[in-house]
């Protein structure tokens, strides 16, 4: 059995205050005088049905909220309810079975879960006609007749649903146009790909080249950091051959350093010797003075009781003369080598005398030593230096990278000013001069 609307109540609507209509399956005829409210009904309807018309304008003069509901066959409900501030503006459905569901905030349209439960919608003829087949005012024509030839045949092509045909017809129609302007645009492309590769036709061969160039490029670079290498050997070679340079001239200065050692060791020799000899002239003195004393008392004896022990200790003198002969040789012997010694000493103290700066030699080795700390210093130095140099040249090669770059960007800065023609900023058009010169500005960071 079809659904049908079995209640319709209004609630200030219009004239209607409080108004309840009750239907039955089949025809239902609304009679009574004119200006009563019988077309206020259907406008009821069409209010709930299609949201129209728009505004406040039909609720009951006096009144600030209308209420227009329809009960159905299965037991659908829908209501509209509008106040004139316009804070109540909303739908509530009510389906057996569920939770009633509110609308609000549906602006023009009619929420689509209502316009599915009522199953009553305007026939869309044309993307900007649609007509109401379910209501009719009361001053319009019959159905269709007032409509031209093709409406009434678009309507009935929708009722009996020729539209789908129609559309799917137009579908294809435009989906074969665009197929075959894409087939002529592709065909096109194709043309222009294969005039285009005509002109790369020798691509593996400068693929070649630019391999080759690649090879070279990397030789080159590698090169470069062997010179780089060697510049800075060079530059060790250097300041290693003036370090040395300076090492021999002091080495030079203290070249006699040894020398004057070893004549000092000598003199000390010399020095114990001649202690030596002098200590033996004393003995020998000594000895000559006993003699002589011994010889005035042989020469004052007088009588010869005495000569036999005289002559006893002449005897021993005689002995001691002997051992002082000896000892007379030895002191010849040891006056000889006095001489000799005396002769070495004398050029020893001239080597002592050219040895004068022996004290300066001292302090030439003190110095030496110093400066051997001050080497080791500034070879430490040195190589801090040598390392800071290896960080300037990585810094100034990373500079030159960035140089090079901001010079590359900004001739591909100039080449686009150049083909644009005209300034980002200002619109103004420029020239070859004025790219230069925002080359040179760009560059110079000015």
């Amino acid at each position: 059995m079809r659904t049908y609307i079995k209640k319709l109540s209004l609630r200030n609507f219009q004239s209607h205050r409080e108004t309840d209509l009750e239907f039955t399956p089949g025809l239902n005829i609304i009679v009574g005088p004119s200006d009563q409210g019988k077309s206020a009904i259907i406008r009821a309807l069409r209010w709930l049905i299609y949201n129209e018309p728009r505004g406040t304008g039909f609720i009951r003069v006096g009144e600030t909220r209308c209420q227009v509901r329809v009960e159905l066959s299965n037991g659908v409900a829908v209501e509209r309810i509008r106040d004139e501030s316009g804070r109540i503006n909303r739908y509530i459905l009510e389906i057996p079975g569920e939770e009633a569901m509110v609308f609000e905030r549906f602006n023009r349209e009619v929420p689509l879960e209502v316009r599915k439960a009522l199953g009553i919608q305007k026939l869309v003829i044309d993307r900007d006609k649609a007509l109401e087949i379910n209501l009719a005012g009361q001053l319009e024509a019959p159905f269709l007749l007032e409509e031209t030839g093709s409406t009434r045949s678009k309507v009935l092509g929708r009722m009996a649903n020729l539209h789908i045909i129609d559309a799917a017809q137009r579908d294809t129609n435009r989906d074969i146009g665009q197929a075959l302007q894409e087939i002529s645009r592709l065909e096109g492309d194709i043309d222009s790909l294969d005039r285009q590769l005509q002109e790369y036709a020798d691509l593996e061969e400068e693929e070649r080249r630019l391999q080759k160039l690649e090879g070279l490029l990397q030789r080159l670079t590698e090169l470069e950091g062997t010179l780089e290498k060697l510049e800075e050997a060079k530059a060790l070679l250097e300041e290693n051959r003036r370090q040395m340079e300076e090492n021999m001239k002091v080495l030079a200065e203290l070249s006699r350093v040894d020398e004057a050692y070893e004549s000092y060791a000598v003199f000390n020799r010399l020095l114990r010797e001649m202690q030596e000899i002098q200590e033996l002239q004393e003995k020998r003195r000594r000895t000559l003075e006993e003699l002589g004393v011994c010889s005035r008392k042989i020469d004052s004896t007088q009588g010869l009781e005495r000569a036999e022990g005289r002559l006893e200790k002449m005897k021993v003198l005689r002995q001691e003369g002997f051992e002082l002969q000896a000892t007379r040789r030895e002191l010849m012997a040891l006056l000889q080598q006095l001489r000799t010694k005396t002769g070495e000493l004398a050029a020893c103290r001239d080597v002592i005398e050219s040895l004068q700066g022996v004290d300066r030699a001292e302090q030439a080795y003190h110095n030496l030593s110093a400066l051997t700390a001050r080497l080791d210093a500034y070879d430490a130095l040195l190589r801090s230096r040598q390392e800071l140099q290896q960080g300037l040249e990585e810094i100034a090669g990373e500079i030159k990278n960035i140089d090079s770059r901001a010079r590359s960007l900004a001739d591909e800065y100039g080449e686009l000013l150049q083909r644009v023609g005209r300034c980002p900023i200002c619109f103004a058009e420029i020239n070859q001069d004025t790219i230069t010169r925002i080359r040179q500005e760009v560059l110079l960071g000015d």
